[in-house]
């Protein structure tokens, strides 16, 4: 879906940055997308135990990588 693409790096960016802003303590915003990232790596069909993959172009491409 859209939360595993660019798109959904860009709005949960968005959301940590008001969270960083929020709480005011340095680091929430790049912990948080260091994280989403890793996850999506993660996701990716490369690995040899994932066979699905993720979307990473969605509203441009459904290909799955």
């Amino acid at each position: 879906s859209y939360t595993h693409s660019i798109l959904g790096i860009v709005f949960f960016g968005i959301i940590a940055s008001n969270l960083e802003a929020s709480l005011g303590i340095h680091g929430v915003f790049s912990s948080c997308i260091g994280g989403y990232i890793s996850h999506l790596i993660a996701d990716l069909k490369i690995l040899p135990f994932n066979k699905r993959g993720i979307k990473l172009f969605l509203p441009l491409s459904s290909k799955e990588l």
